[in-house]
């Protein structure tokens, strides 16, 4: 079965998903929609890094909007600024970015998803194409 992962399909106890298995009497293999797991993926990430909270908001996150203003967005710094971050990208370096214009191209599902294929380009030197 595929499914998105909220907890009404998920749920231990109560998800869609036990009560379908326990309908079948059998366990069903379970297929959670690719753009839900990679969001689950990346939020294992960002919690490894910067720990986890059981408040509603990420701090960092509200203190980052609320300088938003006081930022000088014209003198950002991409992967070729710092020496150690340009090594780290330089083998991979232009092989994703053709791969990334190549995916932003493709209508994208959400915002946010292009949202990050254009940061990403732009984090690598180049120009989305949309422009910066």
């Amino acid at each position: 079965m595929c499914f998105d992962k909220t907890s009404s399909n998920t749920g231990r106890h109560k998800g869609a998903c036990v009560l379908l298995e326990e309908q079948f009497g059998r366990e069903l293999l379970q297929l959670g929609c690719r753009h839900h797991v990679l969001e689950l993926v990346a939020g294992a990430a960002f919690s490894e890094a910067m720990g986890t909270s059981s408040a509603p908001d990420v701090f960092l996150f509200k203190r980052f909007k609320s300088s938003w203003q006081d930022i000088d967005k014209t003198t950002y710094e991409d992967s070729s600024t710092d020496d150690y971050t340009a090594k780290a990208v330089a083998e991979f370096k232009d092989e994703m970015v053709q791969m990334l214009e190549m995916a932003v191209k493709v209508k994208q599902p959400r915002d946010d998803f292009r949202e990050l294929l254009e940061l990403t380009i732009i984090f690598l030197g180049a120009v989305p194409p949309r422009g910066i």
